[in-house]
């Protein structure tokens, strides 16, 4: 009972650091963007907003023990203007996958109201969108067309929310369209976290999730990658969705397999 008790306020303790050390890294993620600027040392372009990015999601990863591993890493090298696709778990998806490459994120607008975190994403190029109104839709993708000719990449969460895992919910066509229209390739990525219950699904709430998580030393996120998709040849956004669907629930597939073998 009493190390029972010990092992709670320990860990109660690590999350109340992990929460003060997010909020350390974004006040001065921000700041230091701001300065830069300010002094001109940073343009407004979608790949340099996409490194920053990057590296702050991977100083965030380490304050929290999340651990990223990329089952093909030489695939991500020096990608670029490339459509990067995603099943969707959680809040962590977006750290992990630009920890891993770099590029500007589509995230739902309600995250633009999160304190810090909506100020640090427009600064460093997340692109925000209201998901059930066609005209931030159409902003979001025009502002992804542009990312794409600069040879940023962009990354999308097309299920449009979280799930558990064990599917992959039908792909919003929004983006595939823009890669047809820009001749973009498209490459898809399966995520998986270690453990499960890491994944943010119906209606729990942000902090009593996030305050669980943060207990625990280290949370795990496999980066399964796909093969990349070239655009031309398909008829149109809803087959070429219907490819790139296929191949994550193929990862999937194989992630099932790989686990039962070594189990």
């Amino acid at each position: 009972m009493i190390a029972d008790a010990h092992l709670a306020l320990g860990g109660g303790a690590r999350a109340v650091r992990r929460a003060l050390s997010l909020t350390t890294l974004s006040l001065a993620a921000l700041g230091r963007h701001r300065q830069r600027l300010r002094r001109g040392e940073i343009s407004a372009s979608f790949q340099q907003r996409a490194a920053q990015m990057s590296q702050l999601a991977r100083e965030i990863c380490d304050a929290h023990g999340l651990l990223v591993e990329v089952d093909q890493p030489q695939l991500l090298a020096g990608l670029g203007g490339t459509v990067i696709v995603s099943n969707h778990l959680s809040y962590l998806d977006p750290l992990a996958l630009v920890a891993s490459v770099p590029g500007a994120i589509i995230a739902k607008q309600e995250v633009a109201s999160w304190p810090l975190i909506g100020d640090v994403g427009r600064a460093l190029g997340v692109l925000f969108v209201r998901r059930d109104d066609p005209i931030s839709g159409a902003r979001a993708l025009r502002q992804a067309a542009r990312a794409l000719e600069e040879g940023a990449n962009v990354i999308n969460f097309p299920e449009g929310t979280t799930s558990d895992g064990s599917t992959v919910l039908p792909f919003r066509r929004g983006l595939f369209g823009i890669a047809l229209r820009c001749d973009r390739p498209l490459l898809p990525l399966r995520l998986d976290l270690d453990p499960p219950e890491a994944a943010w699904v119906g209606n729990s709430y942000f902090l009593p999730h996030y305050l669980r998580l943060a207990t625990r030393p280290v949370v795990r996120c496999l980066v399964r990658v796909g093969r990349p998709i070239a655009p031309r040849g398909f008829s149109g956004a809803r087959s070429l969705a219907r490819a790139a669907r296929a191949q994550l629930l193929d990862l999937a597939h194989r992630g099932r397999a790989e686990a039962i073998l070594r189990a």
